[in-house]
């Protein structure tokens, strides 16, 4: 076992070490990639949600809106039963 060896070995553990950095490069482009699909994704399903939203506030208005009346009913019919 001389420096030669050494010199040897150290190559070796080089080159297994850039074997594993190429493989992790390579699993970072595959993961941005699949990152900027999922955001225009999102993207498109931010677009279709946002009248959905807006006709679930005007239910929303709506639903408070007949509670308010029922409620007024409410009274106005147990006030008459009292007269």
């Amino acid at each position: 076992m001389g420096i030669k060896d050494d010199i040897q070995g150290l190559h070796t553990k080089v080159d297994k070490i850039d074997d594993r950095l190429d493989q992790i490069q390579i699993t970072q482009v595959r993961q941005a990639d699949s990152l900027d699909n999922h955001i225009e994704r999102t993207h498109l399903l931010e677009q279709i949600v946002k009248p959905m939203h807006k006709t679930y506030i005007q239910c929303l208005g709506v639903i408070k809106f007949l509670g308010i009346v029922a409620t007024i009913g409410g009274c106005v019919w147990i006030i008459n039963l009292f007269v």
